[in-house]
């Protein structure tokens, strides 16, 4: 069968789980860790094709999808989020890297910020600079209420 779907995708999975996860139920490389399928003559990780199809996309070897759910047979597409960030075990979401900025912009060292986050020095010195994560855009900050004048 070709999957052409989400739906189909989905069939080939278990039911949510407590945490929402779809799980895959499919074939799998590299010692079961990674859910792998065949689609459009070529082998994706099931994850990245979840993406593509959920969204209606075609993704570059550049672009990085991973699972805010950290759960890696987990194929669910609200679970899955895009980044520009090639390194395939970087363990930051989009809220750290908020999180990371928005701290750093406060004073907090780019050393201390990647010990926080349990990553590598160039690593957070990148998504500081907006080399990696470059689509990311801050929370906008809440309007202050005016307080009217004294008379």
């Amino acid at each position: 069968m070709t999957i052409t779907t989400l739906e189909q995708l989905y069939a080939r999975a278990l039911p949510p789980n407590e945490n929402g996860c779809i799980e895959w139920q499919g074939s799998f490389v590299n010692e079961g860790k990674y859910p792998i399928v065949a689609f459009d003559g070529e082998v994706h990780k099931v994850h990245r094709l979840a993406y593509m199809l959920a969204h209606n996309v075609t993704l570059s070897m550049r672009q990085d999808v991973r699972r805010t759910c950290k759960n890696n047979t987990c194929i669910k597409a609200e679970h899955l989020v895009m980044s520009m960030d090639a390194n395939t075990n970087a363990k930051l979401t989009e809220h750290d890297v908020l999180e990371a900025r928005r701290r750093y912009a406060a004073g907090e060292s780019a050393y201390a910020l990647a010990k926080y986050f349990g990553v590598g020095g160039t690593t957070m010195r990148k998504l500081l600079a907006r080399i990696t994560w470059h689509y990311l855009k801050p929370d906008p900050e809440p309007e202050l209420e005016r307080r009217p004048k004294s008379e």
